[in-house]
């Protein structure tokens, strides 16, 4: 009778142990969220559909201030333009122009306001693009 008891008393424990380590991952987890949710990053991030010909890809712009923006874009960026993906800055000009530059400042590409909603390029000229705000 002894060693049925401490068998299940040892069960008993391993199975608390694993709880007790499952739960501790999800707290674990948990706090990363939190923290991730916290970094001060706003809420919402602003996206656009970048397209030239049939080829689009999404555009995401974050830390938005009055002029001046952070990128990232998909890697299906560069089937749109060449080196496209590696979009990392959104500077709008006072004349509503906006540019969009990689990490080192190199300019990508630059867009005017459209007739309808959104931006049409205007450099390079030799590949015309359209970057239309794309919603959630």
């Amino acid at each position: 009778m002894g060693f049925l008891w401490h068998g299940a008393l040892a069960a008993a424990l391993v199975t608390t142990t694993l709880v007790g380590f499952r739960l501790d991952g999800s707290e674990a987890t948990l706090a990363n969220a939190a923290a991730i949710r916290n970094d001060g990053m706003p809420p919402a991030a602003e996206r656009f559909r970048l397209s030239a010909g049939d080829r689009s890809c999404l555009v995401t712009k974050f830390d938005v201030s009055d002029t001046a923006a952070r990128l990232t874009a998909e890697a299906a960026c560069d089937d749109v333009m060449a080196g496209m993906s590696t979009v990392r800055s959104w500077q709008e000009t006072p004349d509503g122009a906006v540019v969009l530059s990689d990490s080192r400042g190199a300019v990508l590409a630059e867009f005017a306001i459209a007739d309808g909603a959104g931006y049409e390029s205007f450099e390079p000229r030799l590949r015309p693009m359209s970057l239309v705000e794309a919603g959630g």
